[in-house]
């Protein structure tokens, strides 16, 4: 396995950028910088920056390609994680750090990806909004008006509204403009209303664009116990401006009305629906059918350290390793799934999934060569049965580092 891996990078020519370097940010000082908008402006086109566990200040990236990732625990942004101008043929992942912008006095999103030619690729991190004060609460994400953009295993809240505010608690996630997102084995909850006047935030909005989800839960948020009177809960998932979405195995979960109440509502208020579609803006969705995979890589891992890789299909599936140090955004329907990782990728054959559907296997990462510090790439998930079935899983970070680091 470990000479598949060396093989396969050195078959496709894969290669860090000339000049690509590791930045460490920690919050001790032991690393280059303690907070991580510093490494960003100092970073170079390409660069990798490692975020040591700790509390961080807002940071936003601006049209330059970066792997910005934890390492060895917990990361917390206290604010907004913003990805804003990327230019095509870029790319900037973030793993592994949360936006926690709920309780800061700048209101915000906790992740804002906007105008992005470029592809975004943003993984195993929580997101919740401001509210408490924000007029109207944000929504736990904004994408807007970007073209290649894939959340994995994250975890996506609206804000809260105020007790005395007439305002709707915050959406879960808001993707606008002529967008395209894969949301994989995600969780997007709009926040539940806490008051007489307001209304919960709906889990996701898709306002023009382009949706794919699998394996993802849409939660619409419900009405707080002591409301009054026949109150909805709020939709798991809205349509509009000619939305386009494929769902695969997902999980939508309409928000709960007001509870019982008498005289006025001895029934409670109605529960909001599953998907609300404006068929007049021509939006539209289809229901794919299958099963949704999982694929996770450890991520950074060392020179000689084991690269854990986990699939999850059904059972008794052969199983391949996409992997590239590029990336692009194309669904195919035929494959159940949109291919993130870039040409050329190289097709590694792993094993069988047991009767359960997992694989796990772990070879060791090879020597990267002399003068290079890290090799930042896409992995991708790719099943395959008996009956030649074919169906793509989600794609991981698989950030490769010299032993120095």
């Amino acid at each position: 396995m470990r000479n598949g891996l060396l093989a396969g990078l050195a078959i496709a020519g894969l290669a860090a950028p000339a000049g690509a370097g590791v930045l460490k940010v920690s919050p001790d000082g032991l690393g280059d910088f303690l907070q991580i908008q510093d490494a960003v402006a100092a970073a170079a086109e390409g660069d990798i920056i490692l975020v040591e566990p700790g509390l961080y200040a807002t940071f936003t990236v601006i049209d330059k390609s970066l792997d910005i990732e934890a390492d060895g625990g917990p990361c917390t942004v206290l604010g907004l994680i913003a990805i804003a101008a990327l230019a095509p043929g870029k790319t900037v992942v973030v793993r592994g750090i949360d936006g926690l912008a709920a309780f800061v006095p700048v209101a915000s999103e906790g992740l804002r990806i906007e105008d992005c030619a470029g592809d975004v690729r943003v993984e195993d991190a929580d997101f919740d909004a401001t509210g408490e004060g924000a007029l109207p609460p944000f929504a736990g994400a904004s994408i807007v008006s970007s073209q290649s953009v894939s959340l994995h295993g994250c975890r996506i809240v609206g804000g809260k509204n105020l007790l005395t505010s007439a305002m709707a608690a915050g959406d879960g996630m808001h993707i606008l403009g002529a967008s395209k997102v894969s949301l994989w084995n995600c969780i997007c909850g709009g926040e539940r209303n806490y008051s007489p006047d307001g209304a919960p935030g709906i889990g996701v909005t898709v306002d023009g664009g382009e949706l794919f989800a699998a394996g993802t839960t849409f939660a619409g948020g419900s009405q707080f116990g002591g409301m009054t009177g026949c109150q909805p809960g709020a939709d798991a998932l809205h349509l509009e401006g000619g939305a386009q979405a494929h769902l695969l195995d997902d999980n939508l979960a309409p928000g709960l009305g007001s509870a019982p109440s008498l005289p006025l509502c001895p029934a409670g208020g109605p529960a909001g629906q599953a998907i609300q579609v404006d068929l007049a803006s021509g939006a539209s969705y289809e229901i794919v059918p299958g099963l949704a995979r999982e694929f996770v890589a450890a991520s950074p891992v060392r020179e000689a350290q084991p690269l854990a890789l986990t699939f999850h299909g059904a059972p008794f599936e052969s199983v391949l390793l996409l992997f590239s140090v590029s990336t692009q955004y194309v669904w195919l329907s035929g494959l159940h799934g949109t291919l993130l990782v870039g040409s050329p990728f190289v097709a590694l054959p792993l094993g069988t999934t047991d009767a359960t559907g997992q694989l796990e296997v772990a070879p060791a990462v090879p020597e990267l060569g002399a003068g290079v510090a890290g090799i930042a790439l896409q992995g991708q998930g790719f099943f395959l049965d008996a009956g030649t079935s074919k169906a793509l899983g989600p794609a991981s970070s698989m950030l490769l580092l010299d032993a120095a680091f």
